[in-house]
C-alpha cells in the first residue's frame, strides 16, 4: 500500500511548531530558513524596485512559464526552463521516485508528442482521428482510471470494515476520524444522489449520467490521493493536453463518439466539465485539499464544535462572495469584455456542431486502443514496483503529465538526492526550512508586489505569479 506523506499538510505544521521558551515558531531560528527567504524575497523585491526606477534590470527567475520556454525544434513541444518556489518548496517533501518519474515522462511526452507531430501519425475512424494531444492524453486517462481501480481494490478490506462500521448500530465501533464512517458514507450517497438528480433533471440521459459520476469520481480521487501523495498543486486529469477543466467529459466524446448523446446530455456534459461548475478538477471545491485538512484537524474536529461549526460558514461565506464578485463585474464591466474567464464560452462554440446534430462522431476502436495501451503501461509499472523496490518508475507520471514543471522537479530531484546521498535523513531534514523560506519568501514578495500595484499602479498592475 502507497504511503502518503501529505505535503501540504506538513508544511504549515512545521512553520506552526513552537519550541519552549521561545515567542515565535521554532523554524524562524532556523538560519538556512532565511537564505531561502532572502534569495526568493530578494529577487521580486529587487523586481518591485524596477517599477519605479526602469533602469534596474528584471530577474526573469520567476516569470512566466510561457516566457521561459526553449524552442526544441519543428513540431516538437517547448521545454520550459520555469522556476515555482511554491510547487519546488512542496514538491521537496516529495519522494524521490515520484520526482524523478515527474520530470522523467515529461521527456518522454515531449519527444513522443514530437515524433507524432513529424510523422503525422493519427489514430481514429476516417474525419475524427485524434492527433498526438488527443492521443497523449487518453493515455494518460487510462492510466489514470487503472490507477484508481487499483487504489480501491487494495484497500477493498478497509473500505468493507468502514462500511461495516457505519452500518452497526453500536456506535461506539465508529471511530473514524475526523468525521465517522457513516457520515462519510451518507455524504458520498447525498452527493452522488444530488449530482445525479442534477444531471438528469438538466437535460442528460440516465445512463450517461451514471457514466459521467463514475468519470467524476476518477478524477477528484485521483486527483486528491496523489496530491497527498505529492503536496504537487498542478494535478489535472487532462495532463499536458490543455484539457484541465474536464472530468472526463472529452474522454468519453472521444471513445464513444456524439451519435448515441441527445443534445441535452451533451450540455449538460459541457456544464458539468467546464468551470461551469465549481471549477476544474484541480481546482474543485478544493477536493485535493480537504485530506489534508482532515489529517491536521485530527479528532479536533469532534472536540471543537467552534472548528467543525466555521469549516462550512467559510465555504458558504467563500462561495457567495466568488458568486458575488462575478456577477458584480458582469454587470459593471461586462463579462466578456476581459473581466472573466471567457474559454468555457468558445469551448460551448466548438460544440454547437455536435449539438445540433450536423457533425456526429463514432465509437473509435483505436482510441480505445490507446486509452487501454495507458491502462497497461500503468498495470505493468504497478506490478514491477511491487515486485522490486528500487524500481524508480512511478505510474502516477503518466496519469499526470506535466510540462510547465518538468524543470522545476528536476532541480528538486537533483538537490534531495545530493542531500540524501551526502547527508542522509538527518540532512534532509535539516534543509527542510531552506525550502520552506524559498516558499515563505516568494509569498511575501507577491504580497508587497500587490500592495504596491494597489496603491501605485492600480490600472496598470505588473504580473509577478502564476502557475
Amino acid at each position: 500500500i502507497e504511503r502518503l506523506t501529505f505535503p501540504m499538510s506538513a508544511f504549515p505544521t512545521d512553520m506552526l511548531a513552537e519550541e519552549p521558551g521561545r515567542r515565535f515558531p521554532a523554524v524562524f531560528y532556523t538560519p538556512v530558513f532565511w537564505i531561502g527567504f532572502v534569495f526568493a524575497a530578494g529577487i521580486l523585491c529587487w523586481n518591485v524596485a524596477g517599477y519605479f526606477v526602469h533602469t534596474i534590470p528584471h530577474i526573469r527567475l520567476f516569470d512566466h512559464w510561457r516566457s521561459m520556454a526553449v524552442p526544441l525544434g519543428r513540431d516538437f513541444p517547448d521545454y520550459y526552463l520555469r522556476i515555482q518556489p511554491v510547487i519546488m518548496g512542496l514538491s521537496y517533501l516529495c519522494p524521490l521516485d515520484l520526482l524523478f518519474s515527474f520530470w522523467f515522462y515529461n521527456v518522454v511526452n515531449i519527444i513522443k508528442e514530437g515524433i507524432i507531430n513529424r510523422t503525422g501519425f493519427s489514430v481514429g475512424l476516417q474525419g475524427q482521428q485524434a492527433g498526438s494531444i488527443e492521443i497523449l492524453m487518453l493515455e494518460s486517462h487510462g492510466a489514470l482510471v487503472l490507477l484508481v481501480g487499483w487504489s480501491l481494490w487494495i484497500s477493498r478490506a478497509h473500505l468493507k470494515d468502514t462500511l461495516n462500521r457505519a452500518l452497526s448500530t453500536n456506535r461506539s465501533q465508529d471511530d473514524g476520524v475526523p468525521i465517522g464512517y457513516r457520515t462519510a458514507w451518507l455524504g458520498l450517497a447525498a452527493s452522488v444522489l444530488f449530482l445525479g438528480g442534477w444531471c438528469v433533471s438538466a437535460g442528460m440521459d440516465l445512463w450517461a449520467t451514471c457514466v459521467q459520476l463514475a468519470l467524476i469520481f476518477v478524477a477528484l480521487f485521483g486527483v486528491a490521493k496523489y496530491a497527498a501523495a505529492t503536496g504537487f498543486t498542478f494535478l489535472s486529469p487532462g495532463g499536458n493536453a490543455g484539457l484541465g477543466a474536464d472530468k472526463g467529459a472529452t474522454v468519453m466524446r472521444l471513445l464513444g463518439g456524439t451519435a448515441n448523446l441527445s443534445p441535452g446530455t451533451l450540455t449538460t456534459m459541457w456544464m458539468v466539465n467546464r468551470n461551469a461548475l465549481a471549477g476544474m478538477p484541480i481546482r474543485l471545491t478544493g477536493t485535493m485539499s480537504i485530506p489534508h485538512y482532515f489529517k491536521m484537524l485530527g479528532n479536533h474536529l469532534r472536540r471543537h464544535p467552534l472548528i467543525w461549526g466555521a469549516i462550512p460558514v467559510a465555504y458558504i461565506a467563500g462561495c457567495l462572495f466568488t458568486v458575488s464578485d462575478s456577477m458584480y463585474r458582469s454587470y459593471a464591466d461586462g463579462g466578456m469584455n476581459g473581466p472573466l474567464y471567457d474559454g468555457d464560452w468558445s469551448h460551448l462554440v466548438q460544440l454547437v456542431p455536435f449539438v445540433e446534430g450536423t457533425r456526429l462522431q463514432y465509437a473509435d476502436p483505436g482510441k480505445w486502443a490507446v486509452w487501454g495501451a495507458g491502462m497497461f503501461q500503468a498495470f505493468v509499472l504497478i506490478h514491477i514496483r511491487n515486485r522490486w523496490s528500487w524500481w524508480p518508475f512511478h505510474p502516477a507520471a503518466i496519469a499526470f503529465p506535466t510540462s510547465r514543471y518538468g524543470f522545476s522537479l528536476l532541480v528538486v530531484w537533483i538537490s534531495k538526492l545530493l542531500v540524501m546521498r551526502l547527508g542522509g535523513v538527518r540532512l534532509y531534514r535539516r534543509s527542510l526550512p531552506l525550502w520552506y523560506g524559498f516558499i515563505v519568501g516568494y509569498l511575501f514578495g507577491v504580497a508587497l508586489s500587490t500592495v504596491v500595484d494597489f496603491i501605485w499602479f492600480p490600472d496598470l498592475g505588473h504580473w509577478v505569479h502564476g502557475w
